[in-house]
């Protein structure tokens, strides 16, 4: 007798760097920068282990890699928001395989505080960077 054991799809995925703390984002960010890359795991095996990550909110500003989680500004319009807060909602489901039909998912919720060069309070807070430089990565 042979017993082939196969994995259910019986656990969700987890983020390992949610809650995020807010994220500043500077005018000279605005454009095609990256801003943070979200991770997600899922303790199941095979298909049912892999993410694939999407956006529920915030996707006029933002866009995401599917495999990698990696958020970046695709748009300059964040700049009409100098002096707020937007908000991007991002989903991590996994992949049922083995005629598993159950689904799992995860949120997390990144807030950007979008500001101008002059917000800097204090000197010391102060750091240059390049337009291309990754701003938050865990």
């Amino acid at each position: 007798v042979i017993v082939n054991v196969v994995d259910v799809n019986d656990n969700a995925p987890v983020f390992s760097n949610c809650p995020v703390d807010k994220i500043q984002l500077h005018k000279a960010n605005y454009s095609a920068s990256s801003v943070i890359t979200l991770q997600a795991t899922d303790s199941d095996e095979g298909g049912n282990g892999q993410i694939v990550y999407s956006l529920v909110e915030g996707s006029k500003y933002f866009t995401i890699n599917s495999e990698s989680g990696e958020l970046t500004i695709k748009s300059k319009e964040l700049q009409q928001y100098e002096g707020h807060s937007i908000q991007s909602v991002v989903k991590a489901t996994d992949q049922p395989s083995n005629g598993d039909n159950q689904l799992y998912a995860a949120t997390c919720s990144v807030t950007f505080d979008i500001v101008n060069e002059g917000t800097i309070r204090n000197k010391e807070d102060e750091s240059r960077v390049s337009e291309d430089t990754t701003i938050w990565k865990i």
